[in-house]
């Protein structure tokens, strides 16, 4: 039986080797059909080549990748820090092995280039005959693409019989053979510990606790929707309940479709251990014990409470789920988070510990549910919801048995304010509200965040104004971009009976340019805004000011508050990123000037230092493009900050996927010795009252 196996595949290999000969003749035999490859290379500074004999980049390709070439050769080969994805824009880890059609990208300025890997024409990785039937189809018609520059195997400029006999050669060769050079570790695809929620992408609900059993529930600020996620040795995740500290468990580790999914004291074993992969950009969790049954939410319900088990994998929404990590919670003895032992709230508010993120530790002792007491009288009160009489300083203290830890809360009135906003699912967001001296609201961008926060933006806006219908004197658009102007969008459309918006500022480029920018993704924006504009300020409003009523040089004041636009773009900058289209401006509150870079990049960086140079300074700037490839050093040198306010996840300012560009600001900001820093991610939403208390904030170095 086995000498009969190994007939017939001697018999097929070598009639694989006639049909690629036949095919290999029939493509070749005519001059006529070389196709010339331009030997040019690309002038793009970002992808500066280390050595014209390793990679090149030409006709805005990557050219000369040998197959079987890990993701981390072609990054290393080239001096800016970039990052690789796939077809379907899914990060590439640094271990695997890339193929034609994938995307280099420089996580500074997001400039992209494709890869072309010699001889593998349909981008599968591999190098076999369908890629001589895919040569075959281009040489009839060729047309430039990254597959045409994969055909030029020898790298001569031409494609010829040469190039042919290259392919049929690692067909029958080893495809992944590669030059042996020191591989780093495997890259986590979302972090090694960290704490996360899950929602499930068919019914937008996250999992959460009933008792010891696993449901799903619309968001809530519970502990019990916050999971730890600790990566093992074996590839897999233990994950565990927040608020319980129970491990997510497969009940009695059984195995038929329905099992029940709950949580169980943590007992190391295999149906404890979840292997979690990305599958169509969402992630699936399968048990260790179980691998052909996956994380599932029952009959694909979405009702809360809807129950959580095991079932075979299908493929359906029911058991794909987005990861969405929260701030972390790891403390030492006598501290509160991040060392913030200061807040400010105003007078006659409640100082919710909770929501400033001040949790109190002592190893381990005081935890959720601590009574806090006023220092100096002793008088008991219930968690999180302390209220403060009067404009002073107080000492706010959490007490556990003979355990406590002291707050220091300083009470304000009638004081400007700027409040960071960061809604709780931390995805990413641009989002401030200015509360001026008699209470007017400013609101900047709004931010635009998963739609299972949506609303955020308007609940914050009637707990800043402490009215059921906020009135918002001025709203600033800084671009159009998704993460900073859809909150703006939906609350038109969706509380335009319950909000007043009196005025909104704006300089937009038009839709032809952003059709043109971005492979055109973002366009829609431009509809949206001009709908919502309309839609406040009667039809054709926004056609009759051409999307612009905001200028350079323009100042506008708003009790006492004075905004001055510093720099807007227009389409005939000549601009290719969106990013680079932000309007920026200053305020200037009770003498303080606050710099919003909005997601400002690096050519409108450059304008802005040409332009204005020294008188740049300013006490507080928002960190442009969310702290990360935004401006370069030179323009923070400019503003000399004394605050620095990051409107950035934590994600982002930690830089979890380690392809983000974060820690260069972060290294910049240390250089130049900013003490105080405001981290959305980190700090959730905080406040910055004026003028500014500098001993009341947080000292931070951001070095990473």
């Amino acid at each position: 039986m086995k000498k009969r196996w190994m007939v017939k595949s001697v018999t097929l290999l070598v009639a694989l080797s006639f049909v690629l000969a036949s095919v290999c003749m029939a493509l070749t035999s005519s001059k006529e059909n070389t196709v010339t490859v331009s030997k040019e290379a690309d002038s793009k500074a970002s992808f500066t080549v280390v050595s014209t004999s390793q990679l090149q980049v030409k006709n805005n390709v990557v050219a000369n990748i040998t197959a079987g070439t890990k993701a981390y050769y072609v990054i290393n080969s080239f001096k800016e820090s970039c990052f690789i994805t796939d077809k379907s824009g899914n990060p590439v880890p640094q271990n695997a092995i890339v193929a034609t059609g994938y995307t280099l990208t420089n996580s500074m300025t997001l400039e992209s280039v494709q890869l072309a890997v010699n001889g593998d024409i349909n981008g599968d990785g591999r190098i076999n005959g369908v890629d001589v039937i895919r040569a075959k189809k281009l040489l009839r018609s060729p047309e430039y693409s990254c597959s045409l520059e994969a055909l030029d195997v020898n790298r001569d400029g031409e494609y010829t019989s040469a190039d042919i006999d290259m392919i049929v050669s690692s067909v029958m060769d080893d495809p992944y053979k590669m030059a042996d050079t020191a591989e780093p570790a495997p890259t986590l695809p979302i972090g090694e510990e960290f704490y996360a929620r899950i929602m499930g992408t068919s019914s937008g609900k996250y999992l959460d606790l009933a008792e010891d059993n696993v449901v799903i529930n619309t968001v809530k600020n519970t502990r019990s929707q916050v999971w730890r996620f600790k990566f093992n040795s074996d590839g897999t995740y233990t994950i565990t309940n927040r608020s319980t500290g129970k491990a997510l468990d497969v009940c009695s580790a059984g195995t038929a479709n329905g099992t029940n999914v709950q949580t169980y004291k943590s007992n190391n074993t295999d149906a404890q251990r979840w292997f979690v992969r990305k599958v169509d950009g969402y992630y699936v969790l399968e048990p260790k014990h179980a691998p052909s049954k996956m994380l599932d939410v029952a009959a694909n319900g979405t009702a809360d409470g809807t129950n959580v088990q095991i079932y075979n994998n299908n493929g359906s929404s029911s058991q794909k789920y987005t990861i969405m990590h929260v701030a972390g919670d790891t403390y030492t003895e006598n501290t509160v988070w991040y060392a913030t032992k200061n807040l400010t709230v105003e007078a006659g508010r409640a100082c919710d510990l909770n929501k400033f993120n001040v949790q109190f530790a002592n190893n381990g002792s005081i935890t959720e549910g601590s009574k806090v007491s006023w220092s100096s009288s002793q008088l008991t009160v219930g968690y999180g919801n302390t209220i403060i009489p009067d404009k002073g300083t107080y000492r706010l203290t959490a007490k556990s048995g003979s355990s406590s830890v002291t707050v220091t809360v300083q009470a304000v009135e009638n004081q400007p304010v700027i409040h960071q906003l960061c809604p709780y699912s931390q995805m990413l967001g641009n989002s401030y509200v200015i509360k001026t001296k008699n209470d007017k609201l400013i609101v900047i961008d709004g931010g635009g965040v998963h739609f299972n926060d949506r609303g955020y933006l308007y609940e914050e806006l009637q707990r800043i104004s402490n009215k059921e219908v906020p009135e918002i004197e001025a709203w600033f658009l800084s671009h159009p971009h998704d993460d900073h102007v859809t909150e703006f969008t939906y609350l038109v459309n969706e509380t335009s009976n319950k909000i007043v918006i009196k005025n909104v500022y704006f300089n937009l480029p038009s839709k032809t340019f952003m059709n043109s920018s971005e492979s055109g993704k973002y366009s829609y924006i431009i509809d949206d805004i001009k709908a919502a504009y309309d839609k406040l300020y009667g039809a054709g409003a926004y056609d009759a000011i051409k999307g612009k009523n905001a200028f350079e040089g323009d100042v506008i004041t708003i009790d006492g508050i004075k905004f001055e636009i510093l720099m807007t773009v227009t389409d005939a900058e000549n601009e290719t990123n969106i990013n680079d289209t932000t309007m920026i401006f200053r305020a200037t509150i009770e003498g303080q000037k606050v710099l919003f870079l909005g997601d400002a990049y690096v050519n409108e960086g450059k304008r802005l230092l040409d332009k204005y140079g020294s008188g740049l300074k300013s006490d507080v700037v928002q960190m442009a493009h969310h702290g990360q490839a935004g401006v370069r050093e030179d323009v923070y040198k400019a503003i000399r900050p004394s605050v620095c306010l990051w409107p950035s996840a934590d994600w982002v300012y930690e830089n979890w996927s380690g392809v983000l560009a974060t820690f260069n600001d972060r290294t910049w900001m240390s250089n130049l010795g900013v003490k105080h820093h405001i981290i959305a991610g980190l700090h959730m939403t905080q406040s910055l009252y004026f003028p500014i208390d500098y001993s009341a904030l947080p000292v931070i170095d951001p070095a990473p």
